[in-house]
């Protein structure tokens, strides 16, 4: 476990983009949750 641990601490630290599309991949996915909840509420017709 230790060594495996090792080993992608290492090919991470030598592909810094990798690690950059990893942190903005659920940033995005966020962003893109709520932009379209306020679409579909924007969508919605007051019952009253």
């Amino acid at each position: 476990m230790g060594i495996f641990v090792t080993v992608l601490s290492r090919y991470l630290y030598q592909r810094p983009r990798l690690v950059n599309g990893l942190n903005v991949g659920p940033g995005l996915t966020f962003v893109a949750s709520g932009v379209s909840i306020a679409a579909l509420s924007q969508k919605r017709t007051p019952l009253e």
